[in-house]
């Protein structure tokens, strides 16, 4: 495995010190830190990184160009590693989603929600739909779906559920979800009077 080498840290420490102008620059705070400052700044990041990755060239490089990717499209994040509020320590240690904006976040967890309700759709594709229990996060009642915990009953039967089985029954449990926001949750059949609210009787 490739070792990193000096040409290699001098390279790294001007693509550090360009992220770090480019961020100063788009908040209009580049007069507040000198070239040779943010150098300095770009040293202790490079150095950093260089122990992280254990010298070794390829997850150095990925690093590096995480972190000044990053940098530069963060002024907020700028501004706290010029201002030692934040250290090279703490910065090199940050997940590419800490280092992210706040509107990269926000759309990253849009994603995330959007992908969660996709397998949630998947997942309960065959499920029974009940429309009298509103979800308790969006509060959608369009599509909801549910399933015993234990997957032995069905509520459209005839059978009670919590009343057939005595002391052991295990079968007592409910989860459902809504396929409209991904949510999915669980309540005890003791709780619901199944007759009435699943068969419509």
């Amino acid at each position: 495995m490739s070792a990193v080498s000096e040409s290699n840290a001098a390279a790294a420490v001007d693509k550090l010190v360009r992220a770090l102008e480019a961020a100063a620059t788009s908040s209009g705070s580049i007069e507040l830190f000198a070239r040779s400052y943010l150098r300095h700044i770009a040293e202790s990041i490079e150095a950093e990184a260089r122990a992280a990755a254990g010298g070794a060239l390829g997850p150095y490089r990925e690093r590096v160009r995480s972190l000044a990717y990053n940098i530069s499209r963060n002024p907020p994040l700028q501004a706290a590693v010029c201002r030692r509020e934040l250290g090279a320590t703490e910065l090199c240690a940050l997940s590419p989603a800490e280092l992210a904006t706040e509107e990269e976040r926000v759309s990253r967890k849009r994603v995330s929600r959007e992908q969660l309700r996709r397998s949630t759709r998947n997942e309960w594709a065959d499920a029974p739909r009940v429309n009298k229990h509103p979800c308790p996060r969006c509060s959608s009642c369009e599509d909801v779906r549910y399933e015993h915990v234990g997957g032995t009953r069905d509520i459209g039967k005839a059978e009670t559920w919590g009343g057939g089985g005595g002391a052991n029954d295990t079968d007592n449990t409910i989860r459902f979800a809504c396929q409209v926001c991904g949510h999915d949750w669980c309540a005890e059949t003791i709780e619901l009077d199944m007759a009435r609210d699943y068969t419509g009787r």
